[in-house]
């Protein structure tokens, strides 16, 4: 199916039949192919109550099953304000619009010796991050139709990845400076999905200071606009190497499930402008 939408006075054209998903399969009870922060892998085990039993391969009429999973290492998965702070604020308080724009940026991550750019925490000169100078760059190079879409998808761990897989725990993979996550808020941008297993270092010594910047939080006791509220985080995305940069149409699928963060699932369209 074709989808033909107007956004900020242009008309553009999407095919809704070619999909590209961008989410890791989550595969509960095998060795797991995407991890971090040496979270437990998803696991499965059939109900059991009195002679009933879901498996039918244990001689249950039906499979049952319960699943036990830790969103934030286990795969691809969207977070709200929630995640950071002390009121319990589920995600699905942020359902997105069903279709969406978004820009993706291919962005190589610098040593932070490199750059001029600062973290709030922990950090070390040998530590790779992804600048507001590199995605200011590549926004100017792939944002062809000069648009201000809500959603940005930005790939940085192409490189990286090729070398680890998506097993990330205890790597110390790329993050978001100070000056990424602020450009990224100046861009005005309400959803924000990368490839990253989270855009804060991975011992970033508590601070989580990247989600504090995107969800305007000075600190742990700060209260949440109810514009913030709004706003989601999409972590551990695989985004194919030779997908092109430019303009897509974004579906962000998330069961209705209460948390801080929930498995989720994006899917992507190639969208170009065409005449009125």
């Amino acid at each position: 199916m074709w989808v033909r939408f107007e956004f900020e006075g242009k008309w553009l054209l999407a095919d809704t039949s070619q999909p590209i998903s961008l989410a890791h399969q989550i595969v509960p009870n095998e060795i797991p192919t995407v991890s971090a922060f040496y979270l437990s892998p998803a696991t499965s085990s059939p109900v059991e109550a009195g002679d009933f039993i879901g498996d039918t391969r244990q001689g249950g009429s039906v499979n049952c099953e319960v699943l036990q999973i830790a969103p934030h290492g286990n795969g691809t998965h969207t977070e709200g304000v929630g995640h950071i702070t002390q009121e319990r604020i589920p995600v699905t308080n942020a359902l997105p619009a069903p279709l969406m724009l978004t820009v993706l940026l291919d962005v190589t991550p610098v040593r932070f010796m490199d750059t001029k750019e600062k973290y709030s925490g922990n950090h070390a000169n040998e530590d790779v991050v992804i600048t507001a100078k590199n995605l200011e760059a590549q926004w100017q190079k792939a944002n062809v139709f000069k648009m201000s879409p809500p959603a940005l998808l930005i790939r940085a761990c192409k490189n990286f990845s090729t070398q680890n897989g998506a097993r990330f725990s205890g790597t110390n993979p790329p993050y978001f400076t100070d000056e990424a996550m602020h450009w990224i808020r100046a861009m005005g941008a309400t959803h924000l999905l990368t490839d990253v297993p989270s855009i804060d270092r991975e011992d970033d010594g508590g601070g989580v200071c990247g989600h504090r910047i995107f969800w305007d939080l000075e600190d742990e006791n700060a209260k949440p606009s109810g514009e913030a509220k709004g706003r989601t985080i999409t972590e551990l995305c695989q985004i194919p190497a030779d997908l092109d940069e430019g303009v897509y149409l974004l579906n962000l699928q998330v069961p209705p499930i209460q948390a801080d963060a929930i498995p989720s699932w994006p899917m992507i369209y190639k969208t170009d402008i065409v005449d009125e």
